[in-house]
């Protein structure tokens, strides 16, 4: 087999417990690590299925990338933690009362 690396990324699996679908049998739940670099800059903006045949032919995943601004800022999380310790102190002082 001959080709040309591109990057590399990762990938895991797991067997899911439990009943899964009106079937049932054996099912995974795996999760892959591609680098962004990989991927045609166009895609990165709008939603896209990525496809790939194990066995049955239906293996796919609808992919939506979060806009970077959507993503909370450092600033936001501070303010998030700042107002949960405020009201974790309020509700300490209204105990000791």
């Amino acid at each position: 087999m001959a080709g040309t690396l591109l990057g590399s990324g990762g990938f895991a699996y797991s067997t899911m417990t439990g009943p899964v679908g009106e079937l049932g049998g054996q099912h995974y739940f795996m999760e892959a690590r591609i680098p962004l670099s990989l991927i045609d800059p166009a895609l990165l903006t709008q939603a896209f299925t990525a496809h790939w045949t194990m066995g049955c032919a239906n293996d796919w995943i609808q992919v939506d990338p979060v806009p970077p601004s959507n993503v909370p800022a450092p600033a936001a999380l501070w303010l998030i933690s700042i107002g949960l310790m405020g009201i974790v102190t309020q509700r300490r002082k209204k105990a000791a009362h």
